[in-house]
């Protein structure tokens, strides 16, 4: 969808491009069973049905600190994650 938006309308604003990742994070997340994401300071709480996705008892964190960034790093965690 982005190469289309660029074919035709150009260079696409950096609002937009967030825009699309946080549709595509929300896409992996439905599909992973995640039904809620926050971020607090670094560390994430990926919600299911059976509650807060802790692998090995922890809380996943983002290291990054751009929020271009945290929306790859959180996309990466987010397909990795496990049900």
């Amino acid at each position: 969808f982005l190469n289309e938006l660029e074919d035709r309308f150009g260079p696409v604003p950096p609002e937009a491009t967030r825009l699309l990742q946080i549709a595509r994070i929300k896409a992996i997340a439905f599909e992973r069973g995640i039904r809620s994401i926050t971020v607090r300071g670094q560390r994430l709480f990926l919600e299911t049905e059976e509650g807060v996705i802790a692998p090995g008892g922890r809380l996943p964190t983002l290291q990054a600190e751009a929020p271009d960034e945290q929306l790859h790093e959180l996309a990466h965690v987010i397909k990795g994650a496990e049900r």
